[in-house]
């Protein structure tokens, strides 16, 4: 049976069609229509449309191919069964009068022409650096040296790691898969992932119980461990073959001791979220699939869930949707009595906190100076003792309630890269698996810790994690960090509020792993403390710029949801991908970086903008995500807008590429490239960013980028034997505007 195409138009290079398309009629149509494309693809599910100045749909088309259970697991691994992968593009595009909005799925195998692509040169992996061998830390060594009798409290890392994938929790419109499934299969999967860890640990768990252990306790989240274990245990533990790892787990030091408020948090010269909340996108969106709003995970400790900020309005329901102690094993809904601390109740008003519906009085100006970012987002509010080793087990919370966003700032100044946090890197791995996007502090301890190792830790390979600018500036300078190449990784030297130790290993290596993605001010005016009140406080640090990100994150994500069709959000890894292009500023307010990501500070100092017609007074402006799987020698690319040139009138082009890790022991090594003539015959290499780093950025200025026809060019230039591909995110984008807002 075939049926003939109504209407059809191609998109990126592939043909839509208003009516449903299946059949030989339909294959041949769009193979016919594709003739001479550079993609050597097939679309399984594509959907365009077009809307005017004031936002009217004018024209929807679509193709919808039947699809199977074959296709539902090569979907899931990322490739077909004859090799080629599953590409999932979306974007959008605005003349001045028409407003373009596309999203697809289709298969895709390597471009005929590979020209420009580096192939050789360049060392393959990360340097092994010095052999790791099981063996316990001077800390732990000296506490059974001494011979207490007291249970220390530790990690136990797990020598295998759970197979049941987890899946990502729905919050989409338009989706490949039904909501209600995805619904389902979210707790399914946690469900299976719960059971296959408990058996997992059932021989280890008996063995620490034999030993006289408490508190044993199996993260189904990351599938390690912890537990109470009494010293003279401890030896014996680590050599057990299941075991890898015996770390002990202790408190951290308070975030270290100017002003920044909720008016220059909206402001457009300062995090830019006025754009997003004046037009109600403000965290309150509906997730039309489980009924709850958007909802952001504080995992930290010291709250005042009862403080009117968290409330709707004055008089109003709390917005506190969930509270839950992890300082204790298991965790147990409710918090602890809030005390004279007050960095929980801090972060979530930075993050969330609402005085603008008269929870607390004032005039206008008064509440808005002293109101987060998500002023209508849910909260869930986890308390964990001050030590990043609980960090997994509130994650893992914040991934059963499906959060959005979960932000973790417990580090202080021991931060998450000190190489002890035992769990952080496996559990912002599983959270990312299943959609929830952390947002992580990079710590204040600038050179303080010499041990900070990637290594250990990798919250910094997939989490976005926020570094802080200091007082009174939204503006990054070399002044503010090192004076030495910041290009080496080894150059650590720096303030409080940015510097981080990075090595890989046990070694520095020169242009691998960023470990900030981004800065914010850092800085408060006013916060959020345990007695209903508020302060105005003399401290500074990333717990505190770490929420303003987090916050914006919502943002953009209900703005997505409600205007975008899931293009942002509908898939893992995508919303930190379309992140990454509000990271601007790089050495002073005027400065651009041109490519990658500088150790320190990132990708600059973030500010919000909105990829609309509303953002962009020029007129002018694109932009599209891609999502993919490579493995060594593949190579994927990306037409910027569909075939042909782009407009004479560009400012500027970027595009970032994320893909992520769960340690940081072999990471991959995936370029980015910049071409023109859509990457086809005859191409020339514009620009490229081929330093060893989980994220990449190419900028091209107006003269470099534009009217001519754009294309990216992804290239595993290595990936571990050990692993079948990575996932790729990439997002490009343009204007005509200066400064791309």
């Amino acid at each position: 049976m075939s049926r003939a195409l109504a209407v059809g138009l191609m998109v990126g290079g592939v043909l839509l069609c208003t009516v449903q398309c299946g059949g030989e009629r339909a294959d041949e149509e769009r193979s016919q229509a594709r003739s001479g494309a550079p993609l050597v693809s097939d679309a399984i599910l594509a959907r365009e449309r077009k809307f005017d100045a004031s936002g009217t749909l004018l024209s929807e088309s679509f193709i919808d191919t039947p699809r199977s259970e074959k296709f539902w697991s090569g979907l899931e691994n990322g490739f077909a069964p004859d090799g080629r992968r599953y590409v999932s593009m979306a974007g959008a595009s605005w003349d001045g009068k028409v407003e373009t909005r596309y999203q697809q799925l289709y298969l895709s195998g390597d471009p005929p022409s590979q020209d420009w692509v580096v192939l050789a040169g360049k060392p393959s992996g990360v340097p092994a650096g010095p052999a790791k061998g099981k063996v316990l830390s001077p800390e732990l060594l000296s506490v059974v040296a001494g011979g207490t009798k007291e249970l220390i409290p530790v990690f136990i890392g797990f020598a295998h790691k759970p197979t049941t994938p987890l899946g990502p929790h729905p919050s989409l419109q338009f989706s490949w898969l039904p909501e209600t499934e995805k619904l389902q299969l979210h707790e399914q999967r946690i469900s299976a992932r719960q059971a296959e860890v408990e058996q997992m640990h059932k021989s280890l768990r008996a063995y620490l119980l034999e030993k006289s252990a408490v508190e044993v306790e199996s993260v189904w989240l990351t599938g390690n461990m912890f537990a109470r274990v009494p010293a003279a245990a401890l030896s014996d533990l680590l050599a057990r073959n299941d075991v890898v790892a015996v770390e002990m787990i202790r408190p951290v030091p308070p975030t270290s001791e100017g002003k920044w408020d909720g008016k220059d948090m909206k402001h457009a010269t300062g995090l830019n979220t006025g754009k997003y909340m004046d037009n109600n996108y403000h965290g309150g969106y509906v997730n039309p699939a489980t009924g709850n709003k958007l909802r952001i995970a504080i995992i930290d400790s010291n709250f005042d869930y009862n403080h009117p900020g968290f409330l709707t309005a004055a008089g109003g329901a709390t917005r506190v949707v969930s509270t839950w102690n992890c300082a204790v094993n298991p965790c147990v809904p409710g918090l602890p009595p809030p005390s004279g601390a007050n960095h929980g109740s801090a972060v979530a008003g930075l993050a969330a906190g609402d005085l603008r519906d008269g929870q607390m009085g004032g005039t206008s100006d008064w509440q808005l100076d002293r109101t987060g970012i998500a002023e209508e987002a849910d909260l869930v509010l986890i308390d964990i003792s001050p030590s990043n080793a609980w960090f997994a087990r509130g994650l893992q919370k914040a991934v059963e309630l499906s959060a959005d966003v979960a932000v973790g700032t417990i580090g202080g100044d021991a931060s998450p890269c000190d190489g002890d946090a035992g769990d952080w890197d496996d559990a912002i791995y599983s959270a990312y698996t299943a959609n929830t996007l952390v947002v992580a502090s990079a710590g204040n301890a600038g050179n303080v810790n010499p041990w900070c190792t990637l290594g250990n830790v990798a919250d910094n390979l997939s989490g976005f994690t926020v570094g802080a600018l200091g007082n009174f500036t939204s503006d990054i300078t070399y002044q503010n960090y090192s004076t030495s190449d910041l290009w080496s990784v080894s150059s650590t030297d720096g303030t409080s509020r940015g510097g981080i130790n990075v090595t890989i290993n046990g070694g520095s290596f020169p242009g691998v792993v960023s470990a900030v993605s981004a800065m914010a001010p850092g800085c408060p005016q006013y916060m959020f403390v345990y007695d209903d009140s508020i302060v105005e406080p003399e401290i500074c640090g990333t717990s505190f710029s770490t929420p303003q990100v987090a916050g914006a994150a919502v943002l953009v994500k209900h703005w997505n949801l409600a205007t975008q069709g899931n293009f942002i959000v509908g898939g893992r890894g995508r919303l930190f991908a379309a992140l990454l292009p509000m990271t601007d500023r790089a050495n002073g307010a005027a400065s651009y970086r041109t490519w990658g990501f500088d150790p320190v500070w990132g990708g600059g100092r973030f500010q919000a903008r909105m990829y609309t017609p509303a953002d962009h007074p020029s007129g002018v402006y694109a932009w599209g995500t891609t999502a993919f799987r490579l493995r060594t020698g593949q190579i994927q690319d990306i037409l910027v807008n569909g075939a042909g040139n782009e407009p004479s009138s560009l400012n500027q082009f970027k595009v970032y590429a994320v893909f992520f890790e769960s340690d940081g022991q072999d990471i991959a090594d995936i370029d980015v490239y910049v071409g023109d003539k859509d990457c086809g015959s005859g191409s020339v290499q514009l620009g490229s960013d081929i330093s060893r780093d989980t994220k990449s950025m190419v900028r091209l200025s107006g003269a470099q980028a534009a009217g001519k026809a754009l294309c990216v060019r992804v290239y595993g230039y290595y990936v571990p034997a050990a692993d079948v591909a990575r996932e790729v995110n990439v997002f490009w984008y343009y204007s005509a505007d200066t400064a791309m807002r």
